[in-house]
This record gives structure tokens, sequence and C-alpha cells, in this order.
């Protein structure tokens, strides 16, 4: 039996206290590492990191748990308490995720400034590059040249110098100094031409493509383009299609239409032909060529439709494509042609996510016909009520808070009916996120204790418990009182929920 660190006295008068002494008590391995999982982070932005740490100790699977130590490590780094951080640290079974723990904690007290304590951590560790890459790049940003390149020194593996070079040639790009910047990426590509490593050689490459177009070379950024396409070009598993990708459309940022369009028809893959095809709509839209980006999306929508099922490598894949492909329609004034895309997805999730980026787009444009069509064509309450939510965002962005108000409030309502009980408490929770962001505290107390009964509905003692750690969230940031009601709910939560 697992210990318990939480009263049923602290559980009925704190949300998130509530929410733990449930998960404590869920009977289920799984469930209670999902709803810990929630319930940590929370106990972090609280300071209480002894009893994240307790809790997380007692998570049955040794991944979850392990994982959910190094977060308070992570949380000691970055609060000064190096010897408790390292002490998690040391009690991570799982030696990739141990050693990852290390590496986080001593890139930590770099970023802080403290690099002797960053250095001593690294010393420590069996495989230090990528943390003395760390440490390079933020002494660097600090000034301390010299320590930076004494660490760049100690460095043996070649994707960490070239990784630390990189970000030091961004960081430096960004301060305006592009000269010092190009000697950078000069060195990074050097050394990533070492790595051995395919996948990760290419995507440095590129990388420092990349960052010579941002230092105005443009074309020593061909160049580079060009390498990592030809080492692309000769990989045999699913990766080649995704970086000939990232060239093609590289290469046309640099203004090389010639060779992006020579580097698109080295695609194999429909679905990243698609993507592609997705990325240049974006550039030509970008230059104000808007018949030529309209036209690549509808050449992708053509090929992704042309697209067998024993053509497609990977399903999750295409259908995220067809996502953007949808909204990004929308986002060019082509909203009938991004629902009419966003209706072909075969994932329920995908295709809801598409219609409400649609419903967003639109509502942003002044479009409000084109997003309550898509709003229409989403088949649960709950995933109608969050594509009004997302309408509401895109009306207070331009000023529109009226409309925003009317439309959360037409989300709670369609919330409220939902079939599904997991739905109505977490449609509370964001709109009564809204209505604070529009500047109504009173209809957002009203829907955060609207959420309390709605959770008392849900049969999963997990998804109960992961519902409280997010209304107390909500409570946090509003710094709502709970009213005796609320403290009696609490209480029943917690009663029926003890062993």
């Amino acid at each position: 039996m697992r210990d318990h660190f939480i009263s049923l006295e602290a559980a009925e008068s704190d949300i998130l206290d509530c929410a733990a002494y449930i998960a404590e008590r869920q009977p289920s391995a799984e469930g209670h590492a999902d709803a810990i999982r929630l319930i940590i982070p929370r106990y972090l932005e609280r300071g209480n990191v002894d009893l994240a740490a307790e809790l997380a100790n007692v998570v049955d699977d040794p991944h979850s748990r392990d994982k959910l130590l190094t977060q308070v490590a992570e949380r000691c780094a970055r609060d000064g308490d190096d010897d408790y951080a390292l002490q998690l640290a040391d009690a991570i079974e799982e030696d990739g995720l141990r050693d990852q723990a290390y590496e986080n904690l001593a890139l930590i007290k770099a970023e802080n400034g403290d690099f002797a304590k960053a250095e001593e951590i690294a010393g420590a560790m069996l495989h230090p590059d990528y943390v003395y890459a760390g440490i390079a790049f933020h002494k660097a940003a600090a000034g301390v040249i010299v320590g930076s390149d004494e660490a760049l020194a100690k460095i043996e593996f070649p994707a960490a110098e070239a990784s630390g070079l990189l970000q030091i040639a961004g960081m430096t790009i960004e301060k305006g100094d592009k000269a010092a910047a190009v000697e950078f990426i000069d060195d990074a590509l050097a050394a990533a031409e070492e790595i051995e490593h395919s996948e990760e050689r290419i995507r440095m490459i590129a990388e420092a493509a990349h960052l010579y177009r941002e230092a105005g070379e443009k074309e020593r950024s061909i160049e580079a383009y060009l390498l990592a396409r030809g080492d692309a070009e000769v990989l045999t598993n699913i990766h080649r299609d995704y970086f000939i990708v990232v060239c093609a459309l590289g290469l046309l940022e640099c203004g090389d239409e010639e060779a992006a369009d020579g580097t698109l028809d080295l695609l194999v893959d429909k679905t990243q032909i698609a993507s592609a095809l997705v990325g240049f709509g974006r550039y030509y839209w970008k230059k104000d060529q808007k018949d030529e980006a309209i036209e690549a999306l509808d050449e992708a929508a053509e090929v992704l439709r042309s697209q067998k099922d024993n053509e497609t490598r990977d399903t999750r894949a295409r259908n995220a494509v067809i996502t953007s492909l949808a909204a990004q329609f929308a986002g060019f004034g082509k909203a009938g042609s991004g629902i009419e895309m966003a209706l072909e997805n075969s994932d329920p999730a995908e295709r809801s996510s598409a219609l409400q980026q649609i419903a967003q787009v639109c509502s942003l444009r002044g479009d409000d016909e084109f997003a309550r069509e898509a709003v229409s064509h989403t088949e649960e309450e709950g995933d109608q009520a969050f594509a009004l939510l997302a309408m509401a965002d895109a009306k207070e962005k331009i000023d529109a808070k009226d409309e925003a108000a009317s439309l959360v409030d037409e989300a709670i309502e369609i919330g409220r009916n939902a079939p599904q009980a997991l739905v109505r408490p977490n449609v509370f929770i964001e709109a009564a996120s809204r209505y604070r962001s529009l500047g109504n505290e009173q209809k957002a107390r009203q829907t955060f204790a609207d959420a309390f009964p709605a959770i008392e509905e849900i049969r999963s003692s997990s998804a109960r418990s992961a519902a409280l750690a997010e209304l107390s969230a909500l409570r946090s940031a509003a710094g709502f009182e709970l009213s005796a009601d609320e403290k009696e709910r609490l209480g029943r939560l917690a009663f029926t929920s003890k062993n």
C-alpha cells in the first residue's frame, strides 16, 4: 500500500490538497501516476518541493516516478537548493533519465550564472559534453569570452560542439554582430560535418544554414542547405523526406526558387510533399504573391487526396498536415476550402482541432459566418464549446470584448449541457479564465463555482483529481476564497475517495 501524505482535514479546505488526497487513494497505478503528473507542478508552483518529492517517490511506474523526480530536482536547482536537487537526481533509477537529470541541473546552474556549480556537476558526469556546450553559451552571453572558449575546448563530441557554437551564433546575431556570428557558424559547420550519426549531422548542418541566412549570408546558406540535402538524399529511413522538406523550404527562404523546386522533386512521401507545399504557400503569401500561395495549397490538397492507404507511411503525420493545410486555407481567406479539408481528416481530434483553428482565424478576420460554419461541423458539444472559446480569444485580440463575452456565455451553455461529464468542468475552468481576462470578475467567480458540482459528477477518481488540479490553478491565479458550500463539496469528494 502506498504512503499517504495529505490529511482529510487538508483536503476539505484546499482544492489542490483534495486533488492529491483523491490521487493517493486511486487504486489503479496508471490512474495514480496520471493524476500525480498534473498535481506535482502545482505544488512546485507553491514552492512545496518536499511534498512534491514525496508524492513523486510513491508513483509505482519507475519511468513516471523518475521523470517526476526530475521535475522536482530542477525546481530545487532553480531555487538554489543544489544539495537537495542532486539528492533527488541520485534517487532516479533509470540510467538515461538520471544522466539527463544531472545535465538539466547543470544547465540550470549555468543559466543562473553559477558556472562553478555547473562545472562541478559536469565533472561528475560520464558524458558532460552538452553541459559544457551550455556553459560556453551562457558564458558567452554574459561576456565571459575566455571562459566560453575554455568550455568549448572541453567538448569531445562533435554534435555537442556544433550545438554550443550554433547557440552562441544565434545569440550573437540577436546582439547585432553578424560578422562575429558567421565565424561561430563556420566553426559549427566544421564540427557538424564530423558527426557520425546521419540524422543529427543533417539537422546541425541545416541549422547552420538557417543561421547563415539570418546573418545575411544567403549564398553560404544555400551551400549549407545543399550539403544537408545531399546527405538527406541517401537516407533510407522515414526521416529522409522530412529533412528534404527542411532543405527545400530553407532554399526557398534564401530566394533560390529553382533549387527549392528541384529539392521538392526529390520527395517521395506524399505527406511530406503536401507539408512542403504548405510551406511554399506561406512563403509566397509573405511575398504578397497571393495567387501562387493559394495554388500551392490547392496542389497540397490534391496530393493528399491522391494518397492511397498503402502509400501512407505515417497516418498521424498525414492527419497533422491536413490540419495545418485546413487552417492555412482559412488564413489565406479560403475558409470554405479549409472546412472542406478539415472534414476529410480521419482523426476526430485533429478534425476538431482544425475546425477550432478555422473558427478562430475567421473570427480574427471578421468572417463570422464561416467561423460559425466551422463550429457547426464539430461533432461533440465539448468541441463546440472550445471552438467558441477560441473565437472569444480572437475577438478579444481585436478588442471586440462584448462579442468575446457573448461567445464565452454561449460556450458555457453548450458545455453545461454536454453529455460528457469530463468535458463540463474543463469548459467552466476555461470560461472562467476568459471572463477574468475580459475583466468580468463576477462572472469568473460564478463560473469557478459551477465547476465544483460538475467535478462531483465525474465517476473516475483519477479524472476528478485531474479536474481539481486544473481548478486549483485557476483559484491560485484568481485568488478566489472558497465558500462554505465549496469546502463542503471538497469534503464530499475527499470522503467518497477513502479506501
